[in-house]
């Protein structure tokens, strides 16, 4: 390997050497520029790097010494280009010889011609190197009306000194022979010939701003008296006659933070490539800009600033804050924060810059901000099969397809579906995850939609491991048929062949709020053995018996007491597959690589952290949420009772109910051991009993051996897409759509029987009653009466009196009027207690037959406001 990469390096400077040699023999001279800044004057090194270069200047072609100060400088007549006459009189004579000389490039010199000894002998003017000449001239594709023909004159301007400037570099100090002129002719006349046969693929090169910039253009005086502005930072920018900008985009760009900062708007009167003029928007407002585009065809000045805003107040909604504008503006903020609220942003926009904008432009702005960051969703589209090989190449092992239509030689292919999933995923799940599958499709809210279809699994420690992803365009049977297949030879790939998968998807979505009898049902799949199964079902028959006959005859198992017990898992719900949706939702509306980044991303650093964590978990020890489930159920266990069986099996009595138990096959007769793996609160009663250890009857899903396993590897990182290398694939478009006319939809069309939106009382559970829509603290003993009421509607055969007993104790209690009466009667007996007591107090000043009096009075009251209170 070390040879072949020298021999090639060999190789490579000998072809540079040729290159060089090849070059070298069409160099004839090489012009140095060199500017005297006291006298003005334009003088040229010529350095020769071949001896070709005395065939074309005889006599002239080696540089002579620097000339000493006294010797006077040529007169701009003597620097004039020679008449046609005298040239031909010239070409006529003889040709001196001159015996060559060779160049001496290192040792360059100021060139000073010696005065000829002829006194009509013709200064030699070296022809201009241009494109044509060279060639790289390549014609501009005129449009339009094609131009005249004429030549046009130069423009020369006029210095200080009387000297006339010119574009063309002039070589005033070189004396060539008579025949130098005819042999330089020739030689451009052969060039050209040349060049026109040639097939030229360069551009020419446009000339810009900073080019004029040289202190060599004609436009340094301009640019010495006007003042040549950069960027302006909005809060101070200010405009003046004859400020100098370098485009026309640059002023404009300018002059709207001018605008928007000093509150006012303008009407355009003159808008072309040579000028602009405006004039305030206000009826009777003097004032006026006009700027032009100068003469050196890039930089715009200027010209004209007229006027005051003296009847015109500041302006509140501008309407040149335009979307582009505050997207440019506010471009760090939505950088930082892509979900910054608009009302924030609203706020934002009048403390910094004075105006106020309307809410529905800034979803607009945060629109074209978020293009911008993430660039355009089109290019996304690209880069995906590139994508799908540095997947490849950085993860080895990983599964990574991406599918396209019409690749043909005529049709250019366009996206149709992709399937990714990291090797550290997949290894990951065939390993240290129980064998279930969630799935679930949320659908993409970009420009150009299409549906997530994710496969996410549960690790020892009950959390959600994503195993692989897919985008496809739509969600239908098609499509899940393409990623359930790529699913099947990514596990073939892998050497798992196995079919017996569980699979669980969002079937019975939205049953609380649909059925009338959802809480009957709830305890049917919550059910971990038979009996509670069938009474529950006995429930549901009463409300509704075609609801059981449909039930009975669903092909999927719904309920945990027919779950397989080799699975381990007690789950009936979607919620750790739609938990993987919630933390996928903020980036479901941006271009799909970045979406597929964001994704990558996130699985990288979940899997990193559990990858350092597992390293020093022990093999016999528990999970997180093994540990905590042994300790919730082991209090639980202090109220139950155990009789011993003999044999290793014993009875565990739970209240009023009795419980087989067998620890040898890990089995309880609730069937709550049998369905999770772990020990219920029977089967732990009986263990602390025997004084045995509870790990060893936990399932080795939830032990650290099995946890290793799980994340004994980790997803590789990926390089940027700038630094990809060039592969050999083509380059898809996005997918084929039709948007509708109005805004695209960003949240989902909700179901028949998916509940209201914004009510988040639909999804909580009272802890008291286990009813849905209120918790334990506003529990009023059972639903609420909107409930009653639309399950009323709803239900096919209404039973009056299991409505009656509902009906029983739920609801708000009005207040009854006895109550009132109540406190009006406590009220008379408090009067009366004192004036009791202020009577005992005047005992002593009464006879002692008043006070007798008195106390049988109020006796009398007394029991007369108990009569009153017992009726």
């Amino acid at each position: 390997m070390v040879r072949e990469k020298e021999r090639l390096r060999i190789e490579e400077q000998e072809k540079i050497q040729r290159e060089i040699e090849e070059i070298q023999k069409f160099t004839v001279a090489i012009e140095i520029l060199v500017v005297n800044a006291q006298n003005l004057d334009v003088e040229y090194e010529r350095v020769f790097s071949s001896q070709e270069a005395d065939e074309v200047f005889p006599g002239y072609s080696q540089p002579e010494a620097t000339p000493s100060p006294q010797q006077p400088i040529p007169n701009a007549q003597s620097h004039s280009r020679p008449s046609p006459q005298q040239a031909h009189h010239n070409s006529q004579q003889p040709k001196p010889k001159t015996p060559p000389s060779k160049a001496n490039p290192k040792a360059p010199s100021k060139y000073n011609p010696k005065p000829t000894s002829h006194p009509n002998a013709k200064r030699f003017k070296a022809t201009k190197s241009t494109s044509k000449k060279q060639g790289c001239y390549v014609p501009k594709k005129q449009s339009g009306r094609q131009a005249s023909t004429r030549l046009k004159n130069k423009v020369h301007v006029v210095g200080e000194d009387g000297l006339s400037e010119s574009d063309d570099s002039d070589d005033h100090n070189y004396i060539a022979s008579d025949d130098s002129i005819s042999t330089c002719s020739d030689l451009e006349s052969s060039m050209e010939d040349d060049v026109e046969k040639e097939q030229v693929t360069d551009h020419d090169y446009e000339k810009s701003f900073e080019d004029t910039l040289d202190c060599s253009s004609l436009m340094d005086n301009v640019y010495k008296n006007g003042t040549v502005v950069g960027h302006m930072d909005f809060g101070s920018v200010k405009l003046s006659c004859w400020m100098i900008f370098s485009t026309k985009d640059h002023f404009l760009g300018e002059f709207r933070d001018y605008c928007i900062q000093e509150g006012f708007a303008v009407r355009v009167e003159k808008d072309d490539n040579h000028r602009f003029t405006s004039k305030c928007i206000i009826e009777g407002c003097d004032w006026r800009i006009h700027v032009a585009k100068l003469i050196d065809g890039c930089s715009w000045a200027i010209k004209t600033l007229v006027g005051e805003h003296t009847i015109c107040g500041r302006l509140e909604e501008n309407p040149m804050a335009t979307s582009t504008w505050l997207a440019r503006h506010l471009m760090d903020e939505l950088t930082a924060n892509p979900d910054y609220p608009v009302d924030s942003l609203q706020k934002l926009c009048m403390e910094r810059f004075r105006i106020k904008v309307k809410k529905r432009l800034f979803y607009k702005v945060k629109a074209l901000a978020k293009q911008e960051i993430h660039r355009g969703f089109y290019k996304s589209y690209g880069l995906l099969p590139a994508y799908a090989e540095m997947i490849k190449q950085t993860n080895l092992g990983s599964y990574a397809v991406i599918t396209w239509t019409g690749s043909s030689i005529n049709v250019v292919p366009n996206f149709k579906a992709c399937f990714i999933s990291f090797a550290a995923q997949v290894k990951g799940f065939l390993k240290g995850c129980r064998p279930i599958i969630g799935i679930d499709g949320p659908h993409l809210s970009g420009y150009y939609k299409g549906c997530l279809l994710t496969t996410v699994g549960i690790d020892g420690n009950n959390e959600i491991f994503v195993i692989a992803y897919s985008i496809v365009d739509i969600e239908s049977l098609a499509s899940w048929s393409y990623f359930f297949r790529n699913l099947r030879l990514l596990f073939i790939k892998h050497g798992v062949s196995r079919d017996d998968w569980t699979f669980i998807s969002d079937r019975m979505k939205g049953v609380e709020t649909s059925l009338p009898f959802h809480h009957h049902f709830w305890v049917a799949a919550d059910a971990y053995n038979a009996y509670v199964y069938n009474k529950a079902i006995d429930k549901i028959n009463e409300l509704d018996p075609s609801a059981v006959e449909y039930l009975v005859k669903v092909d999927e198992q719904w309920s945990r007491h027919v779950f397989d017990a080799t699975v381990c898992c007690d789950h009936n719900t979607i919620n750790f597959v739609e938990s993987f949706n919630a933390c996928t939702k903020p980036f479901r509306d941006l271009p799909v690589l970045v979406l597929l980044e964001a994704i990558r991303n996130w699985c990288m650093k979940r899997m990193g952290e559990r990858f350092n964590k597992a390293i020093d978990m022990d093999d016999n020890a528990l999970t997180e949420y093994a540990r905590k489930m042994v300790g919730e159920r082991s209090d639980e266990s202090r109220f139950c009772s155990i009789t011993q069986a003999g044999g290793g099996e014993f009875e565990v009595r739970d209240g009023h109910v009795f419980f087989p138990i067998r620890l040898d096959t890990f089995s309880c007769g609730c069937g709550k051991w049998q369905g999770t793996g772990i020990p219920c609160k029977h089967a732990l009663r009986v263990i602390y009993d025997q004084r045995l250890d509870p790990n060893n009857f936990v399932s080795s899903f939830f032990k650290g051996a099995t946890y290793k396993l799980t994340f004994s590897d980790h997803i590789h990182p990926m390089p940027d897409s700038s630094q990809w290398p060039q592969f050999d694939l083509p380059l898809i478009l996005p997918p084929p759509m039709k948007r509708a006319a109005v805004r695209p939809p960003k949240q989902r069309k909700r179901g028949r029987f998916d509940p209201e939106r914004g009510k988040r009382s639909s999804s909580v559970k009272c802890g008291k009653c286990k009813e849905v829509g209120h918790n334990s603290r506003t529990c009023k003993g059972g639903s609420t009466t909107k409930q009653r009421k639309a399950n009323t509607s709803q239900s096919s055969k209404p039973n009056t009196e299991a409505q009656s007993n509902d009906n029983k104790g739920k609801g708000k209690k009005r207040k009854e009027p006895r109550v009132a009466v109540v406190l009006l009667v406590a009220a008379i007996k408090s009067a009366l207690l004192l004036v009791v007591a202020a009577v005992k107090a005047a005992a002593c000043c009464c006879c002692m037959l008043q006070y007798l009096w008195w106390c049988g009075v109020i006796r009398v009251a007394m029991v007369l406001v108990d009569g009153l209170l017992l009726l």
